[in-house]
């Protein structure tokens, strides 16, 4: 379920939170700084569409931080709102933006995969040994404890040697190391695998002249834009060629844009699916009245 989704980048959030400085509190200047962090440490050509619909277009790594920093830290606002769950019905481009942001994967959203079942449960309330600690307490009850170390978990319960700390302190970094090597490790494993599992899912789609098609996310064309997949939008969002259809009772129901003193309609409200910088306008009493009531037939 979308939720589900949505409840995953949350946990995901707090999970980093508790955890990360960069976030002292949940603000929109915080997100704006995450966002350009995560653009400078992960950034994937395959997460253009995302950044595209959000910053708008740029070239490469490059050309997208350029467009973050230039960001106003308002447009982040909404996506504080999201993280509070006090919006009902978020916007796809800012859930997507968050889903990049915390690394959900996988991404864009699938209807196929149960989100509830990958998302990060939150720390414990209770604070976490220092890993220097925990990884001093270990080393020490396997090299001066024996099999009474493991049964007491590894805890200290005679006194260190004091002639051999040069020894204790090379296991210790040791450790460390193949700690640190095995989650680079498994970190590089797993992202190369889902990014070769997403590619293939068809979890993107593209605006067929007047409805939304699913489509491989991979450029179809120079013409062809190409963003997640929304299952609403695909559902849904459709332009209505049939203008005779459109009289007073669809006031309210229908969205708008004009072009070059023409008008285009559609049956949802959104961006337009080609100029997708450009809010479509819902039709009003008025817009109708004044414009439409005589170009309409």
């Amino acid at each position: 379920m979308y939720g589900d989704y949505i409840d995953a980048i949350v946990r995901t959030y707090h999970h980093l939170a508790a955890t990360n400085p960069r976030f002292g509190e949940l603000k929109r200047v915080a997100l704006k700084d995450h966002c350009k962090a995560m653009c400078m440490e992960r950034f994937n050509p395959r997460d253009e569409i995302v950044l595209h619909t959000f910053f708008g277009a740029a070239e490469g790594q490059r050309g997208y931080l350029r467009a973050i920093g230039n960001c106003s830290a308002d447009r982040f606002r909404p996506l504080v709102d999201i993280l509070k769950k006090e919006t009902a019905n978020p916007k796809p481009e800012y859930v997507e933006l968050l889903a990049w942001m915390f690394d959900i994967q996988p991404r864009p959203y699938n209807d196929k995969v149960d989100y509830s079942k990958i998302a990060i449960d939150p720390p414990p309330t209770k604070p976490l040994l220092d890993l220097s600690e925990s990884m001093m307490s270990l080393t020490t009850g396997l090299t001066n404890g024996g099999e009474e170390g493991f049964r007491t978990g590894g805890i200290i319960t005679q006194p260190v040697p004091s002639e051999k700390p040069d020894r204790k302190r090379k296991i210790i970094a040791a450790v460390l190391l193949l700690f640190i090597s095995g989650m680079v490790g498994f970190t590089l494993l797993t992202n190369k695998k889902q990014g070769s599992q997403s590619s293939n899912n068809g979890e993107c789609m593209y605006w067929a002249g007047d409805h939304y098609e699913r489509s491989p996310c991979i450029q179809r064309g120079r013409d062809t834009i190409i963003v997640p997949a929304d299952p609403i939008r695909l559902q849904n969002f459709r332009r209505i060629t049939d203008t005779s259809t459109i009289n007073q009772n669809s006031i309210g129901k229908v969205w708008y844009r004009i072009i070059e003193g023409s008008y285009e309609f559609y049956t949802t409200e959104g961006y337009h699916p080609v100029d997708i910088q450009v809010r479509l306008r819902r039709l009003t009493k008025k817009s109708y009245e004044k414009y439409l009531s005589t170009l309409i037939p």
